[in-house]
């Protein structure tokens, strides 16, 4: 079996980017509260509406906008702790409580409307995370989807790059 170790990672989360995005706060002090009333849910008439989401501040969509910024900060800090490792054989663990529901629930409503779905990666789980390593010219293998992400981090992105550590 071949050893492997995680040497950067990349989070973004309604807490914040980086560590920020997976601190609760420290023993003793009160919890940092990232919880809002959100009005998608409002408007879809959810009994209790809060959430905690990040807000890209862009037209884009969030989720996808959350993954590229996890995946940039993490190339950006396996490139300062391992300047080559682009040669190696680097694998991805990327946890998410959405993958591609918003193209996905795009591309229903567009064939409920006669329409055709000209993007048929897009609305897939695995869609942005293949759009976003290819984008970023991040050859990952394996790459990992977690799509039970949302029982710990409510709509977040987080991933975790690991070049393979040799045993020898």
């Amino acid at each position: 079996m071949t050893a492997i170790a995680m040497v950067a990672f990349g989070a973004v989360s309604a807490m914040g980017e980086g560590r920020e995005a997976a601190h609760a706060g420290s023993p003793g002090s009160p919890a940092t509260v990232a919880i809002e009333r959100d009005p998608e849910l409002e408007a879809a008439g959810v009994g209790r509406p809060f959430a905690a989401r990040v807000r890209s501040g862009s037209e884009d969509n969030d989720a996808a906008a959350m993954l590229w910024r996890a995946l940039a900060s993490c190339a950006e800090k396996l490139d300062e702790a391992r300047p080559r490792w682009r040669g190696e054989r680097v694998g991805l663990v990327l946890g998410t409580a959405c993958g591609g529901m918003r193209e996905a629930q795009g591309a229903f409503e567009a064939l409920e409307r006669g329409g055709t779905i000209f993007d048929i990666e897009a609305p897939t789980y695995f869609g942005p995370m293949a759009r976003a390593s290819r984008g970023l010219g991040l050859a990952l293998d394996p790459s990992i989807l977690v799509l039970g992400a949302c029982a710990s981090w409510t709509a977040t992105r987080a991933t975790s790059c690991s070049p393979e550590a040799s045993t020898t």
